[in-house]
């Protein structure tokens, strides 16, 4: 079966299953999950943990031994597969075998630390352990729901936050979801019983937020300005290549420039994506696309790739050892990157 997140508590409450799969990039959703079935179980006497790290160097047999070794004992116990990367066919036998006979009083959890896609969640070993337990895929948390995420942290921190509050420690947690817990919980400590505003958390807190490229394209691309420049600032605070920042955008960038005119001939851009841009197709980048196409026209794009061009050729020389002429291009090299995406975003259109 399917489960989302949020249901997770009132199923733990009516049964506990032999199987439970939790996926997904975000941590601290992804532990909070596994920390609730984990509890769950201990209340229903599972006494014993054996964790597996799973690398390439992995030898499934162990985890077929501690399936067969288990039936001898009385305590109950969690058998927790941990992997980074998806699984070769020795880990997909093994636990498809495992689904097909889960053994008794043994409740297994396979945590992977990456987003499960289409393909392996159709693969027959996948729907083998979703046939016998359980799937949780936990998706991170989009910047327009951060707001929401923050005051839920914070009501249950007994944590009263004024909305401007709120709305701050949401821009300063955004991809980083543990720092915002943790300042959620710092700021419940320090200001218990009194309503938190904007000075207590900028005293009390620091920028956590943490970002790449692809989330530089979705902020320009759905046409939100200052997070836009938040990005691009906290890029390169961070020490990101100028070319590793730019080369996402481009080829985002060329993207709807292919898809333009087919959408100026009148078709969706649904239509208009075809097989060749399916990268598009998940929702919230679908519509960051349908947002950029209706500011920006077809003939538009040539403008728009040119000065990313531009761009990339000033920025040729970031490789970590610069005079100082290199260095003053390389920082103009940025400031022109970031008027580019305030255009895309829909700020100081080009001429030309």
């Amino acid at each position: 079966m399917k489960l989302r997140p949020e249901q997770l508590e009132s199923h733990l409450s009516k049964q506990l299953l032999p199987i439970y799969v939790v996926s997904g990039e975000e941590p601290l959703q992804r532990e909070e999950c596994v920390d609730a079935i984990r509890a769950a179980a201990r209340t229903a006497h599972f006494e014993e943990r054996e964790v597996f790290h799973v690398d390439r160097r992995f030898d499934w047999n162990e985890l077929r031994s501690c399936a067969d070794t288990l039936s001898l004992f009385a305590s109950r116990r969690i058998v927790e597969v941990r992997a980074a990367t998806k699984l070769e066919d020795a880990g997909r036998k093994a636990l498809a075998g495992w689904s097909d006979r889960p053994p008794e009083d043994v409740l297994l959890m396979l945590i992977v630390s990456f987003r499960v896609d289409g393909q392996m969640a159709r693969a027959k070993w996948f729907s083998a352990l979703e046939r016998a337990g359980a799937h949780l895929q936990v998706w991170p948390v989009a910047p327009a729901e951060m707001p929401g995420w923050v005051a839920q942290r914070a009501r249950r921190a007994g944590l009263a936050l004024d909305a401007d509050a709120a709305a701050l420690l949401a821009e300063r947690a955004e991809g980083n979801l543990l720092a915002g817990s943790q300042d959620v919980e710092k700021l419940a400590l320090l200001y218990r019983g009194e309503t938190v505003g904007v000075e207590q958390v900028l005293a009390a807190t620091a920028d956590s937020a943490r970002y790449d490229a692809f989330d530089l394209v979705d902020a320009c691309f759905s046409g939100d300005a200052p997070r836009t420049v938040r990005i691009v600032r906290a890029l390169r605070e961070e020490g990101m290549r100028l070319q590793e920042v730019l080369g996402p955008l481009a080829w985002a960038m060329r993207s709807a420039a292919e898809i333009a005119p087919a959408t100026a001939r009148g078709m969706s851009v649904e239509q208009a994506m075809g097989p060749r841009h399916g990268a598009w197709r998940a929702p919230q980048r679908r519509r960051a696309l349908e947002a950029v196409l209706a500011r920006h026209r077809a003939p538009r794009w040539g403008t728009l790739l040119r000065r990313a061009s531009l761009i990339d050729r000033r920025s040729k020389g970031d490789s970590g050892r610069l005079n100082w002429r290199a260095r003053g291009e390389l920082l103009q090299a940025w400031g022109e990157l970031e008027t580019l995406t305030l255009v895309l975003a829909g700020l100081n259109p080009l001429r030309g």
